[in-house]
């Protein structure tokens, strides 16, 4: 794909054109577009592009997802730079399912869309090329696959979508695949989620169902398909296109009108496939295939057990299925679950840039697993930090793509100090604390939602990304599995590796006293993201989640009436504003109060075993002594934490006494008050019946 300006550049030509008085032909307001499209179109169009599912409760909630999220900027962040030190600035290509993209943003598979444009599919192909984005050609076009893979060109990027027939017409898929194939595409999308078309009360008012109307809409590629075309032929004893030339076009059961609700009736059967169907596919095709329609982990776990390249987290925006899950919501459990496995690809909601990047920030993932324990090790080099000890991931390289998690070792101390003596969690609230409502107001729909991909790095912009994301909301119906990760094996692994190490300093713990026992909802702050159920391995492990130079937080404003908002914004306070950005990247100073006035720092445990093992002539490496002084350090500071907890709650305790003493002292007196006034009011009635008599 030929390379196109990058925004910035085509952001300068309008400018630069404006200095002759050249202005854009549109408008640049995305909020626009869809009250410009829909004044120009018909009814039946408008009810067709504009219409949902049921009441639309799916499609409200696609938007309201995005706008749950705030983009939290890292300034003062260094450009990156190519390995040739050019900018990286402006580069937003990135890599999927192999092929490298300009954008991380596709053309959707509308069809149809002759409904919108005389053109159709001709004019959306030559569009996308223009702009250098791929563009992804739907079965229910209007248009050939072979017209529009000519007007798309030979260096345009273009994915076929399919409408899958059943398998009693197998023959018909494997004339459409191997069609898209000789046409230049590069790639398969299945759609999972439209073998019946929804329950649209839009087109059902207009009494509007494109596919059925003898105008050849959403239903050319049928039509130009030989093995179709000889089915039909066999069947019924005519050619479709010797229909269209002898016969009248008959909206009530004319020839074009029946060989159309034969067509409909192949790619909308009204019954799934099944996961072992995949095969076939894969056995008839050798591009990458994409799974459109992913809404839960469980499926995307067997998406990758079926061996596809890749998902779409898709919802088909709303118009399939009433009462459903925004797709938003379900994105970071599936990448969560299965990022690392396949390429993730999302729509459903996105309506400018904005939400494209939110939406790239929760799905995106770096390849490592992020609850396996950090290993410590010492600076070697001849620089001036050579001999310090530091925090990385197993999984660090100097490559593209894989974990860079740094942290040095006092700062790693730090921050568990300051999380133990404030009781607080060190890792990223999980959404489900905070339960936003769904948005109540009436929301608009474009045509045409667009696609978004996995991030480009943040290291390197051509390759995959490494943003890691926080959880999603578990307002959505969710598929019912456990929403933890399963990393059993990775952290028997770890621990088998780090065995020796945690035997010597077990052994060591069994002598000390045992602290008290601590909050049950308390987590080791040195361990990675997660349920940290696995944490007491031996060895201390910070967070594994990088610094992002693009976080999310939770805003708390979720629009509705003000009483919505108002109940919002309380829920985001008693959540600390949950941010997508890491509590130990970006410590809140609430964290880190009184940390270097009430920090435990003379660990007397530790010296008081070591003092008791030197009189024994027991003599410790000093990797030993290492492990064993953080051990001390850690029930002291565990200990020390505690005992400010109890302060803390005594104080609290007495204050609740002191304002319930406050209270009952201001209910006597209102009691006193009240009898005063009936006192008042019973003086004046008595006061009127006497002046009355």
């Amino acid at each position: 794909m030929a390379a196109q300006p990058s925004p910035v550049q085509y952001e300068t030509s309008v400018y630069q054109a404006g200095l002759h008085d050249h202005r854009p032909p549109f408008t640049f307001k995305s909020e626009e577009w869809e009250p410009l499209a829909l004044a120009r179109l018909s009814a039946s169009s408008k009810g067709y592009v504009h219409g949902n599912a049921g009441s639309g409760g799916t499609y409200k909630k696609n938007l309201a997802a995005f706008e749950k999220y705030s983009i939290v900027p890292n300034r003062l962040v260094p450009s990156l730079k190519d390995s040739e030190g050019n900018s990286l600035f402006s580069d937003s290509s990135t890599t999927v399912l192999g092929q490298k993209l300009n954008f991380p943003i596709a053309m959707a598979p509308v069809g149809v869309l002759r409904i919108f444009n005389p053109e159709g599919e001709i004019a959306a192909a030559k569009a996308a090329k223009a702009v250098g984005v791929t563009y992804i050609m739907s079965t229910a076009s209007s248009t050939s696959i072979e017209d529009v893979a000519e007007a798309n060109g030979d260096d345009g990027h273009r994915w076929y979508q399919l409408y899958w027939p059943p398998n009693a017409n197998n023959d018909i898929t494997i004339s459409i695949l191997n069609r898209a194939k000789k046409a230049g595409f590069k790639a398969l999308f299945v759609t999972l989620d439209t073998y019946v078309l929804g329950w649209r009360p839009s087109d059902m008012d207009n009494g509007y169902n494109p596919f059925l109307h003898a105008d050849r809409i959403g239903v050319e590629v049928g039509f130009t398909d030989p093995v179709f075309q000889a089915h039909f032929k066999k069947e019924k004893g005519y050619e479709i296109y010797e229909a269209s030339k002898n016969h009248a076009i008959d909206r009530e059961g004319g020839s074009i009108g029946e060989a159309a609700r034969e067509w409909a009736s192949l790619v909308f059967p009204g019954h799934s496939h099944t996961w072992e169907d995949i095969k076939f596919l894969q056995e008839h095709w050798d591009g990458p295939i994409v799974l459109k329609g992913i809404q839960s982990v469980s499926d995307a776990k067997k998406a990758v057990e079926a061996g596809v390249q890749g998902i779409v987290v898709s919802n088909h925006g709303g118009r399939q299925q009433d009462g459903g899950a925004a797709s938003l919501s379900m994105l970071p459990k599936i990448v969560d679950a299965v990022g690392s496995k396949l390429d993730i690809l999302f729509d459903s909601g996105i309506r400018c840039g904005a939400d494209a990047l939110k939406a790239i920030a929760l799905g995106a993932k770096c390849d490592c697993e992020p609850r396996l324990p950090a290993v410590l090790e010492t600076v070697k080099k001849d620089t001036p930090n050579k001999g310090k000890r530091f925090y990385k991931c197993q999984n660090w390289k100097e490559t593209t793509g894989k974990c860079d998690m740094f942290l040095w070792e006092e700062e790693a101390a730090t921050r568990a100090e300051a999380a133990l003596l404030n009781q607080s969690r060190t890792e990223p609230r999980r959404q489900e604390d905070v339960r936003l409502p769904p948005r109540q107001e009436q929301f608009s729909v474009t045509p045409t939602p667009s696609y978004d991909f996995r991030a480009p790095s943040l290291r390197a912009p051509s390759q995959a990304g490494t943003v890691l994301s926080n959880y999603t909301n578990s307002n959505a119906l969710d598929d019912g599995e456990e929403t933890e990760d399963d990393f059993e094996e990775a952290m028997i692994k770890a621990e088998h590796d780090t065995q020796p190490i945690a035997q010597t300093i077990e052994s060591l713990e069994s002598h000390l006293p045992a602290p008290a026992t601590p909050r049950t909802n308390r987590a080791d702050p040195m361990v990675t993201p997660g349920k940290r159920k696995y944490s007491d391995i031996g060895l201390e492990t910070p967070q594994t989640m990088r610094q992002p130079q693009l976080g999310l937080h939770d805003s708390g404003y979720g629009g509705g009436d003000a009483s919505e908002r108002r109940a919002s914004k309380r829920r985001a306070v008693d959540s600390d504003f949950l941010t997508m950005a890491s509590p130990q990247s970006s410590p809140t100073p609430s964290r880190f109060r009184n940390a270097e006035e009430t920090a435990v720092t003379q660990q007397t445990l530790f010296k008081d075993i070591s003092a008791a093992l030197t009189t024994h002539g027991v003599r410790l490496s000093d990797r030993v002594n290492h492990s064993l002084s953080q051990v001390c350090a850690r029930y002291e500071r565990k200990t020390h934490g505690l005992g400010k907890g109890r302060e803390i709650a005594r104080l609290a305790l007495t204050a609740r006494e002191a304002k319930v003493a406050e209270l009952e002292h201001r209910i006597n007196t209102l009691g006193a008050e009240l009898n005063t006034e009936r006192a008042i009011v019973k003086h004046l009635r008595e006061a009127g019946d006497d002046d009355t008599l």
